[in-house]
């Protein structure tokens, strides 16, 4: 391989390829990326066997070829070369040489051998999203999934297509960790009849920060085992899902898992609703907690017409309260809740009105964002 790139080109995709590599696997070969010169660009790969991110970024290609290399010791390296320059690559002897004016960096590389290999699939479903719609569906929902390695099936999002009572068909996004759930809808062209899959929590976080700058449409695509089952390509199990936009594919295996039927735990008849500004209860709501349990951040709602006393209590610190105005015309109503699920709802991904729907205090509430009718949330209480 000899080839030369523009060191903003390859320091920008090292920066978004090596994210996804580990670090301190026991598998030495999942903390390189496999570079690749062909056809007037660089292909950078890396891997934790889960999930693949690949990135191209244009170059001169004087002789194709590969080389696998840690994947920070590159990023640093070339992150130290001289801005605006160009920097040469060239493999030889097992070795991956870089220059740049008077800088020369040699560093060992493994064969392709090494790399994990990809299962053989068969892409049976795709769709298309804009960037943004898909940015905010795994921004609205991601930070609700469930840390819990017990119920690994509740460790990611679920994607699907879901049927209306009036008959329409829309695609969702869904993230709940037991105490708290949140939804976002979308109408999507070509995912009218999408079967669920879970995107593990990772690929969705490392899907986030790809999408941050997007404004194209992402191409996406199901993949299912080659070998069918009793004739029927359909009862096989959907494995891999890849996104791809720009110069940039992520490809991730899927968790193989039952989603409950998180339908069940939306509360249908809450009435009671209170509305707000995000920035000035959520203000209110960071500053009451310092005074909360540091294991359970539990706050408490004192809720009357029109007004809202946030409050909590340290046994040994002492208590803080913060009241608030807001639109509110039900009966009171006292009630606690995690300060933490609070502030990311209204801190992180609604961003301006929200609003607050009970039944009484001892049922989930509903929460919506004002500006999106198709964004939920419900979050169960707690005792404070």
């Amino acid at each position: 391989m000899k080839s030369s790139v523009e060191r903003s080109h390859l320091v920008h995709a090292l920066s978004r390829v090596r994210s996804v590599v580990e670090t301190r696997s026991t598998l030495p070969v999942l903390s390189h990326v496999h570079i690749k010169a062909v056809d007037a660009k660089l292909r950078l790969t890396g891997t934790d066997i889960d999930i693949w991110i690949d990135e191209e970024c244009d170059a001169s290609v004087t002789s194709e070829g590969s080389a696998v290399v840690k994947a920070q010791k590159l990023f640093d390296i070339a992150r130290a070369m001289p801005e605006d320059s160009n920097i040469s690559l060239e493999v030889k002897n097992d070795a991956l040489t870089l220059k740049a004016g008077a800088a020369r960096f040699v560093l060992s590389s493994m064969t392709e051998e090494a790399l994990p290999r990809r299962e053989k699939l068969k892409k049976t479903e795709t769709f298309r999203i804009p960037a943004p719609d898909l940015l905010k569906m795994l921004a609205c929902t991601s930070f609700a999934i469930s840390d819990d390695e017990s119920r690994y099936y509740l460790n990611g999002v679920y994607l699907h297509a879901h049927e209306r009572e009036d008959g329409d068909k829309i695609f969702r996004a869904v993230a709940t960790d037991g105490h708290r759930l949140a939804r976002i809808e979308r109408k999507v062209e070509g995912t009218e009849s999408l079967p669920g899959v879970i995107l593990p929590r990772k690929a969705a976080q490392e899907l986030r920060k790809l999408l941050e700058d997007a404004e194209e449409e992402v191409s996406v695509a199901l993949f299912r085992q080659e070998e069918e089952k009793d004739g029927d390509l359909d009862n096989t199990r959907v494995a891999v899902m890849e996104f791809a936009f720009g110069k940039t594919t992520l490809i991730s295996r899927l968790i193989d898992g039952s989603f409950p039927d998180y339908e069940r735990v939306i509360p249908k008849d809450n009435d009671k609703v209170m509305r707000f500004t995000c920035k000035e209860f959520s203000d209110r709501v960071a500053a009451v907690h310092y005074m909360s349990s540091e294991t359970t951040h539990g706050v408490k709602f004192n809720l009357k017409k029109g007004s809202l006393q946030i409050s909590a209590h340290h046994g040994t610190d002492g208590e803080g309260n913060y009241p608030l105005d807001v639109d509110y015309e039900g009966e009171p109503i006292e009630v606690g809740y995690n300060a933490l699920y609070l502030l990311a709802m209204t801190r992180e991904v609604i961003p301006r009105e929200a609003a607050f729907c009970w039944k009484d205090p001892e049922t989930a509430a509903v929460v919506k964002d004002c500006d999106d009718e198709n964004v939920l949330y419900v979050l169960m209480p707690m005792r404070v």
